[in-house]
């Protein structure tokens, strides 16, 4: 998983079989919340960070608010912003879907 480095810029995107879609977590998915805002959220409890599932037509709006930099047909997709996220927005939203 690409979180751990994530430049604040950047959406890392995998394909869930659990889902049959895709879904981000940590930064990316609070940088996918900030550019689609009605994308399911929850706490992924497992991994200890956010987490939101993207259905199909959440994802065309994402990549058009996104530069699509990278992407390995329907397993991952790599998306970047124009500007790096707000940390204390991220914590913020973070601290709310674990409680």
């Amino acid at each position: 998983m690409n979180e751990v480095q994530n430049d604040g810029k950047t959406a890392h995107l995998y394909y869930s079989d659990k889902y049959k879609m895709f879904v981000a977590y940590g930064i990316s998915a609070y940088i996918v919340y900030r550019t689609v805002h009605h994308v399911k959220t929850e706490y992924e409890s497992d991994l200890q960070m956010p987490m939101v599932v993207v259905d199909n037509s959440q994802l065309g709006m994402l990549k058009k608010g996104l530069v699509e930099i990278m992407s390995i047909e329907g397993e991952y997709l790599q998306l970047e912003a124009e500007k790096n996220l707000d940390d204390e927005g991220y914590v913020e939203w973070a601290g709310y879907l674990r409680e």
